[in-house]
């Protein structure tokens, strides 16, 4: 009986060994890991661009972000604040009814040459489920 028991007893630990291997490399679908092969982040900055206005004597830049609101856990109404930190207080708040979650903030009265910064912050309810700083030259 003793055998017998000694024998289930090592049979249960040799069966159990594999039960929980876990293989690293499919480990890909949390988008917060840096090794994610798609999109990795919330927002993004599709271009940074420096126009003129005002007949030529004046200059807005204009930042473009995409929201992606397929990596949220649940589809939800969002919402966007792009924070210009270069000029305090500046603050610009956006809703998630934008076609293509794609949003333009322009910053008007930049002076070409000057580093610009923003920060981003995108809500879902009460809670920030992403932020993002941009620095970015004025040039034409």
């Amino acid at each position: 009986m003793r055998n017998f028991l000694s024998a289930l007893a090592l049979l249960v630990l040799v069966a159990g060994c594999h039960k929980n291997d876990v293989d690293i490399a499919e480990l890909d679908t949390n988008t917060f890991d840096a090794d994610h092969p798609g999109v990795t982040a919330f927002i993004t900055v599709d271009t940074v661009v420096t126009q003129s206005y005002g007949q030529g004597t004046l200059y807005k830049q204009l930042v473009t972000l995409q929201v992606h609101p397929e990596l949220f856990p649940a589809a939800s109404a969002y919402k966007l604040a792009a924070i210009e930190l270069t000029v305090p207080d500046t603050t610009f708040f956006y809703s998630s009814n934008t076609p293509g979650n794609i949003f333009v903030l322009p910053n008007y009265l930049v002076e070409p040459g000057t580093e610009y910064c923003y920060r981003f912050k995108l809500t879902v309810g009460d809670e920030l489920v992403g932020s993002k700083e941009l620095c970015a030259v004025a040039q034409l």
